[in-house]
């Protein structure tokens, strides 16, 4: 979880502060610099993920409707959350300017029609995963809620306070409660419908179900009066604690516990610093982890320079904003470099590395890239490019002047396939 977590984690730290300005703007007093604050908020979560800043966005909309009695101009029964006149008005007045303020940003952000362009085809829905009117696509996300809380207890606990949130007294009474109940609920319908099914994807509802935890855990810590009740609550709450731990504690062994990835990206690095080889790593973005976590273990351990990963370099539209085409032909020297299949996302289908660009994509990187060996790592068995084999592979690359090197000392795992330089 944590090598996919890592993707999302600038994006679930400004979402989480998109949620924490909501909260202190449904409080008694909040000036206009909070709502200003709520709106840049919004615009750092899209910037960061864009699909973060949509489901902040979609939720802060309707949580306003409800908030400014804005759906009591078209419908009885949904009256406005505040008290008085004044404070209705205040509402009003602060959820415009936030609004105001996203949308000036967005305009100059969106000012040049090539980012336009870019963005539309990023939000584009790829097929990965199971079709999403199948029995598994309809279950992936509902089953993924086990993955997402880490273990049953955490799981149980997040159906608890949701089951008690979902209540018309809390709803109506409580504007931050319905606010994180909408989120989850956007986050939810959203990834249900969407043909894209990844893990990470209903991350954003982590922050939602936390706050919502924590707010019925504050509740029911005023409503017990007496101290031995409150003894109680805290001896649970450790309980359920101690057991979250330990349901999640090996998966966070260190790089040594066993697990094949890690110990190979430690392989491969310490070998290539050791022989001082240039070595070119290619991955999938469907493989046995995610790219953005094989690229930063590579960096810790000091083979590779930031400027040698794939899933930071590999990508940007051919045509960027500037109107220079986006080049990536400096060799960052001894060490590694890796290129993954399935990148850049939302780019052409000419400038992604598929199976049919694969030789084309490889034989460009050489050609101004001088490589000592190779390294193809595994793809996931329901990956994307089902097409992407041993045999395929190696069939390109001896095209390209490299052979199998079952000596090579680079890699130990049997399912990864070594290379080396045909010598003429």
């Amino acid at each position: 979880m944590a090598s996919q977590a890592m993707l999302e984690l600038p994006a679930l730290f400004w979402l989480l502060v998109g949620c924490a300005v909501y909260v202190r703007t449904s409080e008694a007093g909040a000036g206009r610099a909070t709502w200003i604050g709520l709106g840049f908020s919004v615009l750092a979560a899209y910037l960061t993920k864009s699909n973060y800043g949509i489901v902040l966005a979609l939720a802060l909309l309707c949580a306003f409707a409800f908030d400014g009695g804005w759906l009591a101009l078209m419908r009885r029964g949904c009256e406005a959350a505040c008290h008085t006149d004044d404070q209705l008005a205040a509402t009003r007045r602060g959820q415009l300017v936030a609004i105001a303020t996203l949308s000036v940003s967005l305009v100059f952000w969106f000012a040049y029609p090539t980012k336009i362009v870019y963005t539309a085809r990023s939000l584009i829905n790829e097929p990965r995963g199971p079709s999403p009117t199948s029995m598994a696509g309809l279950l992936f996300y509902p089953i993924d809620l086990l993955w997402l809380a880490g273990s049953w207890p955490m799981l149980a606990c997040w159906l608890l306070v949701l089951a008690a949130t979902l209540r018309r007294g809390p709803l109506r009474g409580d504007s931050r409660l319905r606010f994180l109940t909408i989120l989850l609920a956007i986050q939810f319908v959203l990834a249900e419908i969407t043909w894209t099914k990844i893990d990470r994807h209903i991350l954003p509802m982590v922050p939602a179900f936390a706050l919502l935890g924590a707010s019925w855990a504050g509740r029911t810590w005023g409503a017990l009066r007496s101290r031995a009740r409150r003894i109680v609550m805290v001896a649970a709450l450790l309980v359920i604690l101690a057991w979250h731990i330990g349901r999640i504690a090996p998966g966070l062994a260190a790089v040594a516990g066993g697990d094949p990835v890690r110990e190979l990206a430690r392989h491969v690095a310490l070998a290539a610093r050791r022989s001082g080889d240039r070595v070119l790593v290619l991955g999938g973005n469907d493989g046995l982890t995610a790219p953005a976590a094989f690229d930063w273990w590579l960096i810790l351990d000091a083979s590779m320079p930031v400027t040698g990963a794939g899933s930071l370099f590999q990508k940007a539209s051919p045509v960027p904003a500037s109107g220079r085409r986006w080049r990536r032909d400096r060799w960052p020297g001894a060490g590694l470099r890796t290129m993954y299949a399935g990148l850049p996302l939302g780019a052409p289908l000419d400038a992604v590395l598929a199976p049919d660009t694969y030789r084309e994509q490889v034989a460009r990187l050489l050609a101004c890239c001088p490589v000592d060996a190779i390294v193809v790592l595994p793809e996931a068995q329901r990956g994307t490019y089902r097409e992407l084999t041993g045999t395929f592979v190696t069939r390109v690359l001896e095209t390209l002047g490299f052979v199998p090197n079952s000596g090579n000392s680079l890699v130990t795992a049997a399912e990864v396939l070594p290379f080396r330089r045909a010598v003429p």
